[in-house]
């Protein structure tokens, strides 16, 4: 949480002067379509404490476990993520692609099986 805290202050001041500049108006327009629909701002709230919980999330995965284990999740979450679009919108895939598929998917396995004997091990 203290990470967290002292980060997000942070990023917002780096990053807004940077949106402000690449969006324009952004803040004049967000605010007038407010005006003419209030369910924008309930979509933003909700978008703003998603993005916080999940923050949060990885944050708590990497105290209960590792940074590594944070990045062999994500790599597996990205295989899924592109499976689950292969079979939704049909995209093409290459022979390529599901040799990184397939080489994502050992790795974790992989580090799953090495996780569960070094646990074995020491206990």
């Amino acid at each position: 949480m203290n990470l967290l805290l002292y980060m997000a202050p942070m990023a917002a001041l780096i990053l807004l002067p940077f949106t402000l500049y690449i969006e324009g108006n952004v803040a004049s327009i967000t605010i007038e379509k407010a005006r003419g629909d209030p369910y924008i701002v309930f979509l933003l709230i909700g978008n703003s404490t998603v993005a916080y919980l999940v923050n949060l999330t990885n944050f708590l995965v990497t105290k209960h476990t590792s940074a590594l284990t944070l990045q062999v999740l994500g790599n597996a979450k990205a295989a899924v993520a592109a499976a689950v679009s292969i079979l939704i919108f049909r995209n093409p895939v290459t022979a390529m692609g599901i040799a990184g598929f397939a080489v994502t998917i050992m790795g974790v396995v992989l580090y799953s099986e090495a996780k569960k004997r070094s646990k074995v091990t020491t206990h």
